[in-house]
């Protein structure tokens, strides 16, 4: 070897990439260790590098590949960490040549441990903000579960042994999201359903969202939301059946707690895994879809069909709960809830009941949630396909179009082959993928036994059933869809039960006057206003008034409340829904004027919101989340519809958010 310019007589390009020792090197591992920013993965990797710099051959090099029996990894996950250790500057790649110009170098790289005072200075900087961001997030982190036990939130359950479940009422938001890599704000769909009958009917479905609409990915998390929600009431239920008090639907969620029951890592120096799932929380409840249908229905006495529109969100509301206020940035941005540990989670009622009180959940292989989204994706459909047969043929055309329509089929082929055969680096019996000698692409995906013909464009799909059941924890061999007891079930159904025939006799005592945004109960003579924009704390308030006037439980004038709720509209503008948030920075300017005369009951602001069409650009601007803070003119407008009449009587119970 020449050093001065790096020339090697003795290697050649079939030996692969190599590293380079120049003479004067004098590296030890302990230069390393006070960097916090390298993981232990890079730590191990640079003390083999520099453990080889003593078995160096003649030209002071060394085999890349060689290193692989040294880590005991594969050659991808050696090549992911040299290239992460690049990334840092610590490896660098070094300008050589073979001293015969015959010799081709190819893809061959001369790689080089590098540390000088300049590198030192940026992996110190970047050691202490790990260092700093790891303290800070670990601060709020104790802040987080002081407050959740000052709140009185119960022990939640240890997540990363739960199983992977689902409600078994049916919503169709496993055919509604977007493909994973699709980033947009509007999505539109087709898919399908059976009614009663076991006919299937075509619907149409838009969605929308002001951030991104939810994805494959998105939707992974909502199963792992389903099963965190049903393991946390389950882990309370005997003080339901104690109390007889039925689950709530609120739910305390720690984003820890979805890393876990997805198998990710929680050591999350960099807060990126986290943040993804705050991401995500936030555009599952961005997302609104549009479900648009034939339909029958009766209006005053006379039989119509035709297309109506159905708005489903899979949040009923979701929102951090953090002790840090919230605060009002320069550009009108407000920054809240952007390092929350705790959310708290409200399910359409629906979905909620269904996930508590049903019989048996639908149960999932508990390695589900740690594949990528595409073969996430594939299972559940072949899931559906085979519920009722053994086994099944389709185009990859039509795999496509259901899964990935957006991509060429070139691209979707080489995505599918890519995806499905990473399941072997999962360490799952029950997952596999090769590439036969006879060209066929053959899989198992926990006893869905794949093979894909990509010269014919087909793929055929059979099932284990014995192997699949097993998979999901089921001994049985009755079912076909694998389920699992609920026993929360046991608990909560006879309170139900109970409950409703509580809220009927709650109905049967009250007058009860509806209107399209709210309704109106008179109580001894005192008239009170509940509607969609009714502070929890406020709807409280008049249950314990209301129970202790009429002499019935508390909870069962909850229920009446709920179910009467859910026959009111959301007020809306061009479509789009006012949410509680955009509620509450109305009600807050009008309450920061001072202006005692101003009646703040809900169903007053609603209905002057309604019939002033000049301050509708202002308030489209504020749903769409382009403004937090409303216009003195749009206040002032809003006001003057509010003031109170003195020959009224004042509402004794103001309903205030």
């Amino acid at each position: 070897m020449n050093q001065e310019s790096l020339t090697f007589y003795n290697r050649t390009a079939k030996k692969g990439s190599f590293i380079f020792f120049p003479e004067d090197f004098s590296l030890k591992v302990s230069d390393f260790d006070c960097f916090s920013c390298l993981s232990k993965a890079q730590q191990e990797t640079l003390s083999a590098i520099i453990s080889v710099s003593e078995v160096k051959d003649s030209e002071s090099t060394y085999d890349v590949d060689s290193l692989c029996s040294i880590l005991e990894i594969n050659k991808p996950t050696l090549n992911k960490r040299i290239r992460s250790l690049e990334s840092f500057g610590i490896l660098q790649h070094v300008p050589f040549k073979f001293d015969d110009s015959n010799k081709l170098i190819g893809r061959v790289k001369c790689i080089q441990l590098m540390l000088n005072p300049k590198l030192q200075l940026e992996l110190t900087q970047r050691s202490t903000e790990r260092t700093t961001n790891y303290a800070h997030r670990r601060h709020n982190a104790m802040l987080v579960q002081r407050e959740y036990d000052n709140q009185g939130f119960r022990e939640r359950p240890e997540a990363a042994h739960i199983p992977i479940v689902r409600q078994r009422s049916s919503f169709p938001f496993d055919q509604l999201v977007a493909p994973v890599g699709i980033h947009t704000s509007q999505w539109a769909t087709e898919f399908y359903v059976n009614d009663e009958k076991g006919n299937s009917h075509k619907l149409v479905a838009q969605a929308r969202s002001h951030s991104h609409v939810c994805t494959d990915d998105e939707l992974m998390t909502v199963y792992s939301l389903l099963s965190l929600t049903l393991a946390y009431h389950t882990k309370q239920q005997e003080y339901y059946s104690r109390t007889g008090r039925i689950p709530e639907n609120l739910t305390p969620i720690y984003v820890d707690d979805v890393l876990a029951i997805r198998k990710r890592h929680l050591r999350d120096f960099s807060g990126q895994l986290r943040q993804a799932v705050r991401d995500q929380l936030n555009s599952i409840r961005d997302t609104t879809f549009d479900v648009i249908g034939l339909q029958e229905l009766e209006l005053t006495g006379v039989q119509l069909s035709g297309y109506l529109s159905r708005e489903l969100k899979i949040f009923k509301q979701c929102s951090p709960f953090t002790p840090i206020a919230p605060e009002i940035s320069e550009n009108n941005q407000v920054s809240f809830g952007d390092s929350a540990m705790l959310y708290l989670i409200e399910w359409p009622d629906e979905l909620f009941n269904s996930l508590i009180s049903d019989e048996s959940s639908f149960a999932f292989p508990p390695n589900l949630l740690t594949v990528q989204p595409l073969i996430f994706m594939l299972f559940l459909r072949f899931r559906i396909k085979l519920r009722d047969q053994n086994s099944y043929i389709e185009t990859l055309a039509n795999l496509k179009s259901a899964l990935m329509r957006t991509s060429e089929m070139s691209q979707f082929k080489e995505t599918l082959k890519t995806q499905i055969i990473k399941v072997n680096a999962l360490n799952d019996p029950h997952l596999s993928a090769s590439l036969e000698d006879d060209g066929f692409f053959k899989f198992n995906l926990w006893g869905y036994h794949g093979v894909i013909d990509f010269e014919c464009n087909e793929i055929q799909i059979s099932i284990n059933l014995d192997e699949a059941l097993a998979c999901c924890g089921i001994k049985s061999v009755n079912q076909k869809t694998p389920t699992i007891a609920n026993p929360l079930a046991q608990a909560v159904s006879p309170l139900l039960k109970v409950n409703r025939t509580l809220s009927k006799a709650v109905g049967a005592k009250l007058n009860v006057e509806r209107f399209k945004y709210h309704f109106k109960l008179n109580v001894d003579n005192e008239d009170i206003f509940i509607s969609h924009y009714t502070t929890t704390e406020q709807k409280t308030k008049f249950c314990k008034y209301i129970a202790h006037a009429i002499g019935l439980p508390i909870p069962s004038v909850e229920d009446f409340i709920t179910g009467e709720l859910e026959s009111l509209s959301t007020f809306k503008v061009q479509g789009q829904t006012l949410q509680r948030n955009h509620y509450s920075i109305i009600y807050k300017s009008l309450a920061a004027t001072g202006n005692t005369q101003i009646d703040l009951s809900s169903h007053m602001i609603l209905k002057e919101l309604s019939r002033r069409s000049s301050l509708k650009p202002e308030l489209i601007t504020l749903i769409e989340g382009k403004t937090f803070q409303l216009s003195d003119v749009f206040i002032s407008k809003l006001s003057q519809g509010l003031f109170i009449q003195e020959e009224l009587p004042e509402n004794t119970y103001p309903n205030i958010l």
